[in-house]
């Protein structure tokens, strides 16, 4: 973000500036798994599958995410147009607006286009992408004030992530491995 980098490595939370300088900003609860990171611009929100932290960015402040609504399990995370998003158990979640630690148990959807499980949450040009198994599914902000979130219909890929982690922005698309229903 900006000029400064920022990683985890066994359970600490650094930030890297321009000059190779290393600050550590804090430290989370597990040192096992993997962590996902995704950044507001003011927050920088993290998940490891146990536990959720939101480092505020203008007081250098790293904190344990305490709502308890929020879905302590989740394992990706992204930004979209204002809102953090995660992904659970087959469900994605979205934060209060700009502010990665407030959580509404309620404010949650799932894939709806086939049958296969959600496996990670990722927001790509402008629209959140909801990887599935053997399918993705693409969902807009449509602005309303209870959910902002709606699938866009016929925007289901007939291909789904068969690695987790192989997601990642390439120039101007996307890359992973991916499946389908015949492999």
């Amino acid at each position: 973000f900006d000029t400064l980098l920022y990683v985890v490595h066994r359970g600490t939370f650094y930030e890297i500036n321009n000059a190779g300088v290393i600050t550590s900003r804090g430290t989370l609860n597990t040192t096992t798994g993997r962590v996902d990171m995704a950044t507001s611009g003011t927050q920088i929100l993290i998940t490891d599958g146990t536990n959720g932290y939101y480092y505020t960015i203008a007081t250098l402040t790293l904190a344990v995410i305490s709502d308890a609504d929020y879905p302590d399990t989740a394992t990706t995370v992204t930004w979209q147009a204002t809102y953090f998003l995660v992904e659970t158990l087959g469900q994605f979640y979205i934060s209060a607006q700009n502010d990665g630690s407030s959580w509404n148990a309620l404010d949650f959807a799932t894939a709806e286009s086939t049958p296969d499980n959600l496996v990670r949450v990722f927001a790509d040009h402008g629209e959140i992408c909801l990887f599935g198994t053997e399918t993705t599914e693409f969902w807009g902000n449509t602005g309303a004030v209870d959910f902002p979130w709606s699938a866009i219909q016929g925007a289901t890929a007939e291909i789904g992530l068969a690695a987790k982690w192989s997601l990642t922005k390439f120039d101007d698309s996307l890359a992973f491995v991916g499946k389908n229903r015949l492999g």
